[in-house]
């Protein structure tokens, strides 16, 4: 493996981490707003 993929993967990784941790802080705070 080329050190090019290996940053990409990692790059996709990151902003996998990210879109579920903003998927998770919006479903609390969903959550929030309904109880």
């Amino acid at each position: 493996m080329t050190e090019q993929t290996q940053e990409k993967l990692f790059v996709l990784k990151a902003s996998d981490d990210v879109n579920l941790g903003m998927g998770i802080f919006a479903l609390v705070s969903l959550g929030g707003v309904f109880l």
